[in-house]
């Protein structure tokens, strides 16, 4: 692994969930826009003086939650109106296990008429969608596997790696650039409270097993899970299928129900239904 020591980028990269459950992405992927999908923030956020503005709005809206949660949204809001800027880049987690990427086109606009939770949006130019989780090193996808909804993503030098991944196909470079001060400019706001641990671990087995098994080793790692599930199974052999990989059936004989026919495919990239 090679290690180089650059200055920050003139750009920032921003983390936008499109939803808790990624339920608002086709919105944001079809319109090119990200959206501030808070239901209750019914004006123009743009006229809000500071965050101390910001902040005695939230204690209208939330009284009941602690001042912790409070500074967490104030945070978030505050980035998306003041602080993300034309062409920083923003990544989008997909609920199909990829990352989509673009490139900020406008100001923040509020629009009055629109759904209450589509208000809030900026443009966006989609660089490249449906890249991959295991093209990113493991510690970006640990920023990227933030609970947060937005904040920015700048530890690990990873604005000058996404950044990078550009030129080679989007794909990881293999360098680790390291800034001259990892934290330096950190804001209380870009920090998490803490990960989603169940994503990390998702990844970190996507990529284990996709380094292990790619091509017809997944065959075989199929095989051997529905085999240690109680099937009793028939591989078609490399190049011979016809479109079936493996055949399956829960007795010793093979003629149990129910019976599994399986193509197994092999590929970082998802899978069109």
């Amino acid at each position: 692994m090679t290690y180089l020591t650059l200055q920050e980028t003139a750009m920032a990269i921003w983390l936008n969930r499109s939803g808790k459950h990624s339920e608002h992405e086709k919105k944001f992927l079809d319109e090119g826009r990200i959206y501030l999908t808070w239901e209750v923030l019914d004006q123009d956020l743009s006229q809000l003086s500071d965050r101390k503005a910001l902040m005695s709005l939230l204690e209208n809206i939330y009284p009941n939650s602690k001042k912790h949660r409070r500074i967490q949204y104030s945070g978030q809001i505050w980035a998306f109106v003041k602080r993300m800027a034309i062409g920083d880049w923003v990544c989008i987690p997909s609920k199909r296990k990829t990352i989509h990427i673009g490139e900020i086109t406008s100001n923040y606009v509020y629009d009055p008429n629109a759904q209450e939770i589509y208000r809030h949006y900026r443009t966006v130019k989609w660089l490249e969608t449906d890249i991959p989780r295991t093209n990113f090193d493991q510690d970006i996808l640990h920023t990227l596997g933030a609970f947060t909804t937005i904040c920015q993503i700048k530890r690990h030098d990873a604005e000058t790696r996404i950044r990078a991944m550009r030129d080679h196909g989007w794909k990881s470079t293999g360098i680790i650039l390291k800034p001259l001060n990892d934290d330096e400019g950190t804001t209380d706001e870009d920090i998490s409270e803490e990960l989603d641990l169940e994503q990390v671990a998702r990844d970190q087995i996507a990529k284990l097993i996709y380094s292990k098994f790619s091509g017809h080793g997944m065959e075989n790692l199929v095989e051997a899970i529905l085999q240690a599930q109680g099937f009793t199974t028939h591989s078609t052999g490399k190049g011979a299928d016809g479109g079936i990989d493996i055949l399956a059936a829960p007795d010793t004989l093979g003629f149990g129900q129910p019976s599994i026919c399986v193509q197994v495919k092999s590929q970082d990239s998802p899978l069109e239904r």
